[in-house]
């Protein structure tokens, strides 16, 4: 099973380009990471994060000031997958390129790649 979509949480610190800015905020209080906690608690996996451990990585970035060629984003589209579907992932990724059209999404989307059983 995955469970994919814009969940509008951001699941870390290192999910957001300045915690500061988001002080007080959606998409990083604790109420709403700990019940991403919980839907992870049903035996869920961010696959992304399987991939990808390292800070700056998003899939959102806001309209206003140039937020996506500052790097100012968020990563709050997940891709998440129980045990059998994340053993099987071969990659995840974010595609950037689909964010640079002339009327793009702010959001860009996340794909993850499985194997055969």
């Amino acid at each position: 099973v995955v469970v994919a979509g814009d969940f509008n949480i951001a699941p870390e610190d290192r999910d957001v380009y300045d915690m500061a800015a988001f002080e007080g905020a959606t998409h990083v209080s604790q109420p709403e990471r700990d019940a991403l906690a919980h839907v992870n608690a049903f035996g869920m996996e961010d696959t992304y994060r399987r991939f990808h451990d390292e800070a700056g990585l998003y899939s959102w970035w806001d309209y206003r000031n140039g937020s996506f060629h500052k790097g100012h984003g968020m990563r709050i589209d997940l891709l998440l997958a129980t045990k059998s579907v994340a053993e099987r992932s071969v990659s995840s990724e974010v595609d950037r390129n689909a964010r640079k059209g002339e009327k793009p999404s702010d959001h860009a989307p996340v794909l993850l790649t499985v194997g055969p059983r």
